[in-house]
């Protein structure tokens, strides 16, 4: 079993080197390669990488600069691998050093992989109690299917091609669309606990606005993209109720926690469901199911 670990960068200088590190100290004594895909780098990126090509043996850096995205980039990767089993990572987490093995040994007996995600190493013990989770299982999306981040997935090339890849046309949210695609085209996904990857998360309030207003944004496109199948999108009080209850933990008898971190992440995610679908009502008017 030979393995593709695909990397993509765009302007990670200040992360990817601690990634490379880690990489270059992995258990896994079977043969595999690392293929970083620059997706048009203007800072020390690249360089950065360029540092590490002696150090950890097969590794390949390809020029991803001809379309922007994440999955622009992974797909290009993907081209020039070589590998019958491919794994992905990204440039401002870290893999823990038994990673690499625990995703070749799940990856025997399955063709589609979720590893654990790690809030605490880089990022401190107040995280919501969702990213703590991942830690234990898969998240799930929309109440519908589990998904494997692009942060830490493992899928056989197989399977990868049998759904065409990434749809390099979205710019964010690519990892659920190819999870839910592959489970849709009869491939379940195998959750790793072994497959360990420290996640890092926005360092400051602002950072967790931004980020979970982003994810509001892509829960309209998703339903867009999966209601033929199923997905529902909840909106209106009811789903902000629960996730600030869920922000909500009991330190004492008597005194109750705010999770700072959650309550913002819960009001942003919700608020940026409901304008975007009053910017865009079309949004959710049934459409044919796309051909990808």
């Amino acid at each position: 079993m030979y393995i593709s670990v695909v990397l993509p960068i765009l302007n990670m200088a200040e992360t990817v080197g601690q990634q490379l590190e880690a990489l270059s100290n992995q258990t896994y004594t079977g043969e595999w390669e690392l293929i970083v895909a620059d997706n048009g780098s203007v800072d020390r990126g690249r360089a950065v990488c360029e540092m590490w090509m002696g150090i950890i043996p097969r590794f390949t850096i390809v020029d991803a600069s001809d379309r922007r995205g994440a999955a622009a980039a992974r797909n290009r990767g993907v081209s020039a691998a070589a590998g019958s089993i491919l794994v992905f990572c990204d440039a401002d987490d870290v893999v823990h050093r038994r990673w690499l093995e625990g995703c070749a040994s799940a990856m025997r007996h399955h063709d589609f992989m979720a590893g654990a995600l790690d809030p605490f190493s880089l990022n401190g013990p107040d995280v919501p109690a969702w990213e703590a989770r991942a830690l234990h299982a898969a998240p799930v999306a929309l109440s519908f299917k589990p998904f494997a981040l692009g942060a830490n997935m493992a899928v056989s090339r197989k399977a990868f091609d049998a759904v065409r890849g990434f749809r390099d046309d979205l710019m964010h949210f690519e990892d659920i669309d190819l999870s839910w695609r592959l489970q849709l085209a009869g491939y379940p996904l195998h959750f790793e606990p072994a497959a360990m990857v420290a996640k890092r998360y926005p360092p400051d309030l602002p950072g967790v606005w931004r980020e979970s207003t982003r994810g509001g944004t892509e829960d309209v496109d998703l339903y867009r993209l999966f209601r033929h199948h199923g997905v529902e999108l909840p909106l209106g009080l009811g789903p902000l109720y629960s996730d600030f209850r869920r922000a909500l933990t009991r330190g004492s008898r008597f005194r109750v926690v705010v999770n700072r971190r959650a309550l913002v992440a819960a009001a942003a995610r919700n608020y940026s469901r409901l304008v975007t679908c009053l910017r865009s009502p079309d949004s959710l008017v049934e459409k044919p199911p796309s051909s990808h």
